[in-house]
């Protein structure tokens, strides 16, 4: 149960407990924290950009380069994802990843506005370049303060990766043994239920932990004879109101679609999001991102100034609409959710805001990089996830 006082001082009042953010803090006299909006949002970009605004002046952007130790200039590392969970004490950092041979991954320290708070990370110890396309954190299921960490991306040496110390060690999982894996696809997503279970796809097949990701199972539920569509290449997937999505490729066009927590081997009929760009190439990544009933906006990273929002509950997809925004070239390449407030992060170092739901959107920060080139390529909130 989560606390809602701490010395008589309301939960939603709280700034800090013993100097240490609430943000940051997993349990007080073993409570659970509230679930609360964000506090600081967090943006990589490239040549190791880092930007990061206060929530409650979300227009008002710090610049600096965790590459070069503080300097904003550079022309290093480009960002792939960003990620926020738990060190080994439990308490809140950002995670990103980079196309850096001996830096694939780089974690904060608990004070991301700082610029020496990045440690980098050559996460299979040979300083070979391993395009990691995403990094995500989730509680552990007996509840072990610094929960799991988890990345994916090329697929060359048929692993993906995981650490249990918060994002310091990371460990590979070899996937080779598992029918239908091949290396030649990059998995470009994972999502956790925030329980202990967590899920990956590659081609036309859902992959499933019950361990805290230790290990995983394969499984083929998108059947071509009931005339709901098999995907041709999994782009991403998330969780949301006791639900998997994932967002796929089938004849040249986008789609999504959901099944229940309780049943992954039965999915709803496919959903196509009309007018995404169809991906076809590794490294062209699905963008969603979902609040706690089941709301998701959904983009791609190809170069996009259109998104979709929709809502899933169980196998059923609803009032999916397209919103086509006025960028003038600056197009969307992440999004993500406090759960009330949505952002968008885009090229040239431009930022967008909704606050109802992805319905509506409008432009708060424009040419916020380094220098105008540096395009703005993940954001990421202090919530942990799914909402």
């Amino acid at each position: 149960m989560a606390y809602s006082k701490v010395n008589d001082v309301a939960a939603a009042s709280i700034a800090k407990i013993n100097d240490i953010a609430v943000a940051s803090i997993a349990k007080c006299n073993d409570s659970e924290a509230p679930s609360t909006g964000a506090t600081r949002w967090v943006i990589g970009g490239d040549d190791g950009v880092i930007a990061h605004a206060a929530n409650s002046d979300r227009t008002s952007w710090s610049i600096y380069n965790s590459v070069e130790g503080g300097s904003a200039t550079g022309t290093h590392d480009n960002d792939f994802d960003i990620a926020f969970g738990k060190n080994a004490s439990g308490q809140g950092i950002f995670v990103c990843t980079r196309n850096g041979g001996a830096r694939e991954v780089q974690f904060s320290g608990t004070d991301v506005t700082s610029t020496s708070a990045w440690t980098d990370i050559d996460i299979d110890g040979t300083s070979n370049k391993r395009n990691i396309m995403q990094v995500q954190w989730g509680a552990r299921s007996d509840g072990t303060a610094a929960g799991t960490w988890m990345a994916v991306g090329s697929q060359v040496d048929q692993d993906i990766y995981r650490s249990t110390d918060g994002a310091a060690n990371w460990s590979a999982i070899d996937l080779s043994g598992l029918s239908g894996h091949t290396n030649s696809v990059f998995i470009n997503g994972i999502a956790s239920d925030g329980q202990g279970k967590w899920a990956f796809a590659q081609a036309n097949r859902f992959y499933y932990s019950t361990n805290d990701g230790a290990s995983f199972a394969v499984s083929t539920p998108f059947d071509s004879g009931n005339g709901k569509g098999v995907p041709g290449r999994i782009h991403g997937i998330i969780f949301t109101n006791n639900s998997w999505v994932i967002m796929y490729s089938n004849s040249s066009q986008i789609h999504v679609r959901s099944c229940a927590a309780s049943d992954i081997t039965d999915w709803g009929t496919e959903v196509r999001l009309n007018n995404l760009l169809h991906m076809s190439t590794n490294g062209q990544k699905g963008q969603m991102a979902a609040n706690s009933s089941g709301r998701v906006v959904a983009t791609t990273n190809r170069i996009e100034s259109d998104l979709y929002y929709f809502d899933v509950d169980g196998k059923t997809i609803s009032n999916d609409n397209l919103v086509t925004l006025s960028m003038g070239g600056d197009d969307i390449l992440d999004v993500a959710t406090d759960g009330s407030t949505w952002l968008l992060a885009c090229e040239d170092g431009d930022v967008w805001e909704s606050t109802n739901d992805g319905e509506s959107w409008s432009q708060i920060a424009n040419n916020q990089g380094a220098d105008s080139a540096d395009d703005f390529t993940s954001v990421a909130c202090d919530v942990v996830l799914p909402l």
